[in-house]
C-alpha cells in the first residue's frame, strides 16, 4: 500500500464536528469517498467522516503523529481519542483524560497486539494490520480479510479560509 496517512478517532454526535475542527476551518465539499479522503490531493485540509457515533478525522499530513497535542485536547473534552499511522511503520495511540494512556508502534508490536485480541494478520504489511487494529478499536470488528469500515464510510472536505 505504501500509505502514510494519520487517522484520529472520538466518540461523539456528529454535532460535536463543528467544536472538533479548528475555526479557521470550512466544510466545502460532501460525500468523498476514503480513496479520496486520504489522497494527496488533500493537502494540508482535513477530510471528517461519522459512522456509528464515531467521528473520524483523516489528516495525509499526519500532524497528529509528529504533535500530539490536538488529540490530548480531544481527550480531555471527550475522555477518549484514538489515532492510528496508517504506514509500514504503522503507530497506534490512545489518550485519556489528556494524556497518552496506550502506544503501539511497528508492525512487530501490531502483530502482537492483534494476536492478542484473537486476530489473525490479513498480511504482513503494516498498513494492513494497523486498519484491522482499527476496526476492531473503532468499531469491535475482528477483521481478517479485506474490506475494511472506512472505505463505506463518506467523508466531507474542511479547507482552511
Amino acid at each position: 500500500m505504501a500509505w502514510n496517512k494519520a487517522i484520529l478517532t472520538t466518540t461523539g454526535d456528529k454535532n460535536l464536528i463543528d467544536d472538533l475542527i479548528p475555526d479557521v476551518m470550512f466544510k466545502s465539499k460532501e460525500g468523498l469517498h476514503f480513496d479520496e479522503a486520504i489522497s494527496g490531493k488533500i493537502d494540508q485540509n482535513l477530510t471528517v467522516g461519522f459512522h456509528d457515533n464515531r467521528i473520524i478525522i483523516n489528516d495525509v499530513l499526519g500532524r497528529f503523529i509528529s504533535k500530539d497535542q490536538f488529540p490530548k485536547d480531544i481527550s480531555l473534552k471527550n475522555r477518549e481519542c484514538k489515532v492510528f499511522w496508517i504506514s509500514e511503520d504503522c503507530i497506534y495511540r490512545q489518550y485519556q483524560n489528556g494524556e497518552l494512556a496506550k502506544e503501539i508502534r511497528g508492525r512487530e508490536e501490531t502483530k502482537k497486539e492483534l494476536t492478542r485480541l484473537g486476530i489473525r494478520p490479513i498480511d504482513e504489511w503494516g498498513e494492513t494490520m494497523i486498519l484491522q487494529l482499527l476496526d476492531y478499536e473503532v468499531f469491535g470488528i475482528k477483521r481478517e480479510q479485506h474490506g475494511f469500515i472506512l472505505w463505506d464510510v463518506p467523508f466531507d472536505l474542511y479547507q482552511f479560509d
